[in-house]
């Protein structure tokens, strides 16, 4: 696996974040749906993937992200990512700005 990945949750906001580190490849795909769905299976309304940490990306997170997306919106639960500036271009070119909430780090 070349990624690494913890989960945090708040009991202040009802909010849970995903903190994703490394470099996601097709080979970590299972790794990656499974992150998400822990993610979502938190029951947080407020959920946000953080990719401060990570270096590249490739089409199956994008694919999974916005499985989650759709997942969420059926349940009227927020979704967020942290996209740093080397990211944020191939983000907005697979769409994930169109249902995702795209912020940058501080």
């Amino acid at each position: 696996m070349t990624f690494e990945h913890d989960l945090t949750e708040s009991d202040v906001d009802d909010s849970a974040a995903l903190h994703v580190r490394g470099q996601l490849s097709f080979e970590d795909r299972k790794g990656i749906e499974a992150a998400l769905q822990a993610l979502f299976d938190t029951g947080r309304t407020s959920l946000t993937v953080d990719l401060t940490n990570t270096q590249r990306v490739t089409s199956v997170f994008f694919g999974a992200l916005l499985q989650l997306a759709a997942s969420a919106e059926k349940e009227k639960h927020a979704v967020r990512a942290i996209i740093p500036p080397h990211l944020l271009q191939i983000c907005k070119e697979a769409g994930i700005d169109r249902v995702v909430q795209i912020l940058t780090p501080e």
